[in-house]
């Protein structure tokens, strides 16, 4: 199957802007570390008397310690004579106050918004967490976030974001998109804005600032002139702007139970994806046929599997890209429903290749 020319699809054309104006946050990624940090485990052994030994605040402070009486055939801290192989762990959590939480919230918070540089803000925050929408509906192979367990919640984690809500600038997010959605699709509406966000998915936002404190040090650009690019680190795919993207569809999502191409991962996402890296836009197409060519190859026109309900299914390579641009894809606002121009051109490779 050959590489067809690419089609005549026109984006881009924007200037890089001199200052950054407004940002744009995700205030749920700001909240929940912010209320776990009103809180403190404790991590202490009992033996077979119910006797507690040793105090840790870290779970591999609390196993080195076991690991090196062990290894010295006795404990070397806490002066304890009884059989260490017979000690077992508990937790014990200690709950600050709330004020606590607040300071947390509020000192990332104006962290964030200096680095980023912009003039003003505003914050979206969920309703709750965990509430299904649209895309829960779109899946296929696995149930979306299907593999999340039911993790214990910060203490004052639902206090916080009642809070945070009569604070200026911050608004409840609304409809049946996600706050990733809405914090993503706004900024991309002006150059002059930025996205503080330290969740991926804003990596694939285009014509914006973007600012993952964990993955940035200062907000970058994302040129809509090219098409961003991609990196592979030891652990994941990494990059920006249309690659990354492509590179989701690859490589599926494990942290949002999405697939991608089974038994592909970053490495061949990155083989396939990086020749185009800060290419002009104008190859946006040729990248689409390469990942339409994968899914292609390993799906075929009719592909027997087993969905996300447990039942025996029959799909194509076409309906499986399709699944996975629509789980990863952030909308850009009421009426992106079909997420362009990926899918032309996903029509166009399929109409080219005679399919």
């Amino acid at each position: 199957m050959g590489r067809p020319c690419a089609a005549p699809f026109t984006i881009g054309g924007m200037m890089k802007p001199k200052k950054i104006k407004h940002a744009y946050v995700d205030s749920d990624l700001l909240i929940f570390p912010a209320a776990s940090s009103a809180q403190q485990i404790e991590y202490y052994f009992v033996d077979e008397e119910g006797n507690e030994v040793g105090s840790f605040s870290k779970a591999k402070s609390a196993k080195n310690w076991l690991e090196e009486c062990e290894i010295m055939g006795a404990d070397v801290e806490f002066g304890y004579e009884g059989d260490v192989t017979k000690l077992v762990r508990k937790e014990r959590l200690h709950i600050g106050e709330f004020q606590e939480a607040v300071k947390t919230y509020k000192k990332l918070l104006m962290r964030y918004l200096k680095q980023s540089g912009a003039d003003t803000y505003t914050c979206y925050v969920s309703k709750k967490t965990g509430l299904e929408n649209f895309r829960h509906k779109l899946s296929l192979r696995k149930p979306y976030k299907g593999n999340r367990k039911e993790a214990a919640k910060p203490y004052h984690l639902d206090q916080l974001r009642k809070y945070v809500l009569t604070m200026p600038n911050h608004k409840r997010s609304t409809g049946d998109v996600e706050t990733d959605d809405i914090v993503c699709g706004l900024s991309q509406r002006k150059p002059t804005n930025v996205l503080i966000q330290n969740e991926k998915d804003g990596l694939q936002c285009v014509g914006c600032w973007v600012y993952y404190p964990d993955y940035h040090d200062v907000p970058v650009w994302s040129d809509p002139d090219t098409l961003g690019y991609v990196e592979e680190t030891s652990l994941k795919l990494t990059g920006l702007g249309h690659l990354f993207l492509l590179g989701q569809l690859i490589t599926g999502d494990t942290a949002d139970n999405y697939s991608g191409i089974d038994r592909v991962g970053k490495t061949k996402a990155h083989e396939t994806l990086a020749p185009f890296n800060n290419q002009p836009v104008d190859q946006l197409y040729d990248a689409v046929s390469e990942v339409c060519l994968l899914y292609y190859k390993k799906y075929g026109l009719v592909y027997d599997y087993v969905n996300k309900d447990g039942e025996r299914a029959v799909g194509s390579w076409k309906d499986f890209i399709m699944e996975t641009l629509n789980l990863a894809y952030m909308r850009k606002g009421r009426d992106d429903l079909v997420p362009q121009p990926y899918t032309d051109m996903i029509n166009q490779w399929e109409k080219d290749n005679k399919l």
